[in-house]
């Protein structure tokens, strides 16, 4: 799945237990996981990427 924010595009693959977010713009890389107790579906990931300025 992907989630574009503020340009950026953010590459997400599932886990069992967490969700994987990652940013390359080809001179920096970012890697973000998140729980799935704090996001249980991709609906709800996607709203908390789209919604969290502080981490995306």
């Amino acid at each position: 799945m992907v989630i574009e924010k503020n340009g950026k595009v953010y590459i997400v693959t599932e886990a069992s237990n967490k969700w994987t977010v990652k940013s390359d713009d080809g001179k920096l890389s970012v890697s973000f996981e998140v729980p799935k107790e704090l996001c249980p579906t991709v609906d709800e990931l996607q709203k908390y990427v789209l919604n969290n300025d502080e981490l995306f």
